[in-house]
């Protein structure tokens, strides 16, 4: 049977992460039977339907849910995927206290830290994560996935660093906040105007574009944007078009001025410059990697 919990994490130290990947489950394979194995488990279903059972829980993740499992207890599939499921996965570290309490009623209160000498005593915090939750806004929760797993497979020296980063920033939107158990809540016209970019993504696209067609101007369309995204309007579109070119350039053998082309870059330079600023490897060397395993993991271990 299925419970609805949370998690509470007493902080500091935060919680911090280990590892994160992708992975496509084929219909009819269940995910893998695992002793505890000492880290929480977090995963995400972008598509597809992925049983899952711990303890006495059992839960069926489809589509745009997310779900945490302990750190000390076994868990496995009981059964296949009924069809071919892509997720994503990351191990996180809880070196703090934390409990896993069956209502927000039983959260408990928090040690006041701040005393007479406000330097020496640390401010204690809680953060609730929902153990289980269906996430309103996939577009920016599947962003961040994508770009955690990328990370995998650059040389950046500061890669753990900016998957901690963006480990947090994945807490901090599932987490439940003061009258609402998420921020993922939509927000009209910065949905719309990403629809917008998303469906014209191939095309030019312009702050006049936008002001043209929502009728708000462009510093107002940024904030509002900004607010709801994290990002502008313009480097939503960026991602959008990196993200799309990724695509290409794992399942096809297209040329790379070709895969520019079709993502809405003006060229194959603008192309691999802006490719290179997010993922933080040129179209052909991500390419090159994909397509040899091992060089995948030894980046990500390295």
């Amino acid at each position: 049977m299925k419970k609805l919990s949370y998690f509470v994490f007493t902080c500091p130290p935060v919680p911090h992460f280990i590892a994160g990947w992708e992975d496509l489950m084929p219909a009819g394979k269940a995910h893998v039977t695992r002793e505890p194995i000492g880290v929480f488990d977090l995963l995400y279903v972008e598509d597809g339907v992925m049983p899952i059972r711990e303890g006495d829980n059992e839960w069926e993740l489809s589509g745009g849910e997310l779900l945490i499992l302990r750190p000390d207890r076994a868990h496995g599939g009981p059964a296949g995927c009924r069809r071919s499921t892509f997720y994503y996965w990351v191990h996180f570290h809880a070196p703090g206290l934390w409990m896993e309490v069956d209502s927000l009623v039983n959260v408990p209160p928090v040690r006041q830290a701040y005393k007479d000498d406000q330097l020496n005593n640390q401010s204690t915090y809680q953060v609730v994560i929902p153990r289980s939750i269906k996430v309103r806004d996939t577009v920016s929760m599947g962003w961040l996935f994508r770009e955690l797993v990328a990370l995998n497979y650059t040389l950046d020296n500061q890669r753990k660093f900016k998957q901690q980063y963006l480990f947090q920033k994945l807490l901090l939107s599932i987490a439940v906040t003061e009258g609402a158990e998420t921020n993922f809540i939509p927000n009209t016209l910065a949905h719309r105007i990403a629809a917008y970019l998303q469906e014209r993504y191939r095309q030019p696209i312009t702050y006049r574009d936008l002001e043209a067609e929502f009728h708000f101007h462009q510093n107002y369309i940024s904030k509002v944007f900004k607010h709801a995204f994290g990002c502008t309007p313009h480097v939503y579109l960026m991602k959008w078009r990196i993200d799309a070119a990724r695509q290409l350039l794992e399942d096809s053998q297209e040329e790379i001025r070709m895969i520019a082309e079709r993502c809405g870059f003006i060229d194959s330079s603008n192309f691999t410059k802006g490719f290179a600023a997010i993922v933080g490897i040129t179209p052909r060397e991500y390419r090159k990697m994909k397509k040899n395993p091992r060089m995948v993991r030894r980046f990500a271990e390295g």
